[in-house]
């Protein structure tokens, strides 16, 4: 350990060593200052000393702050207490006999673990995040498909004339679906692209976010977090987006499809008829449908002249004399 002044180092409250392996790719030295997460907030603390990378240097990978322990309970616990004892085994010695005389020694309530016990809880910590970030990803998709599947419903049914006209053209109730089943899978592309980008980005701003929560509840070090963009995660989400979009739009593009022709331009038809008769021609409708609802006889052009209809009976001939016919 290289300490400039112990005196100095045992009477400032504010005093750490640090191993030189974590000090040197941070650029700290002795009298840096350094901001450290305690229970009652952020606090500042000065680098007094260094410590070389061996012996207890190499505890946690060189991961260490090392602080008077009076001045350690003060800032992270409180007078008295202390919340952890880390115990070096001698090399002649078995780790799970120590482990045993540890704990039949120690009072009820206090535990004994090996540090390969605390890697193997990080790593369940690290796959219950990992398992729970894929749930809400789940259920984001789920209700993406509940929303596309509502509104492509919604469009196909506005769009049902056209379909009309399409089945009336010739084109196969199968041909139709494909149509349709096309334009939805455009659309879910490009939202897939717009979601993948927007996705990428959001990931990039709550990494270190998370690495910091996950590091401070696990009492670790703060890690650099790298983000980086994995081609498979990015094509399994792409497959999951434009399949959650062409599942969704098959049962409403296949009902749209397989309705006849006659429905649908009999349909439309019936509609205009019944609201014809309903108001009647030309009462209470905008000038630019009563133009369409006039009479047949008030259509403009010359008028026609229709023959009187009647019924003609035969007369008898008419008498020798030259009598004139009754009318």
């Amino acid at each position: 350990v290289s300490i400039d002044d112990p005196l100095v180092f045992l009477s400032q409250p504010d005093s750490i060593l640090l191993p030189r392996s974590f000090a040197a790719p941070r650029g700290l030295d002795v009298g840096a200052i350094l901001e450290l997460e305690t229970p009652t907030g952020r606090r500042w603390f000065t680098v007094r000393g260094l410590i070389e990378p061996e012996g207890m240097g190499r505890v946690h990978g060189g991961n260490l702050v090392v602080m008077d322990i009076f001045a350690a309970e003060k800032a992270f616990t409180r007078p008295g207490l202390i919340n952890r004892v880390d115990v070096v085994v001698a090399r002649d010695r078995d780790v799970a006999t120590v482990r045993k005389a540890l704990a039949s020694a120690l009072p009820e309530g206090l535990r004994v673990t090996a540090p390969a016990q605390r890697k193997v809880d990080l790593h369940r910590i690290m796959r219950s995040v990992q398992v729970m970030l894929q749930g809400v990803s789940l259920l984001v998709l789920l209700a993406a498909f509940l929303i596309v599947f509502n509104r492509l419903s919604a469009v196909f049914e506005a769009r049902i004339w056209q379909v009309g006209v399409m089945r009336a053209m010739g084109l196969r109730p199968r041909d139709v679906w494909l149509e349709l089943l096309a334009e939805s899978s455009l659309i879910g592309a490009a939202g897939v692209a717009v979601g993948l980008a927007s996705g990428v980005g959001l990931a990039r701003l709550m990494l270190p976010v998370l690495a910091t929560t996950t590091a401070l509840a696990s009492k670790l070090t703060v890690p650099s977090a790298r983000f980086t963009v994995g081609w498979g995660s990015l094509a399994t989400a792409a497959i999951l987006g434009v399949g959650a979009t062409l599942l969704a739009a098959a049962l409403p593009a296949w009902r749209a499809a397989r309705t006849s022709t006659a429905a649908v331009l009999g349909g439309d038809s019936a509609r205009a008829l019944d609201a014809r008769r309903s108001v009647g021609p030309g009462r209470d409708l905008p000038p630019s449908l009563r133009r369409g609802l006039r009479r047949p006889s008030a259509r403009r052009g010359p008028p026609q002249r229709v023959a009187p209809r009647a019924d003609c009976v035969r007369e008898p001939d008419a008498p020798a004399g030259g009598g004139r016919p009754r009318p």
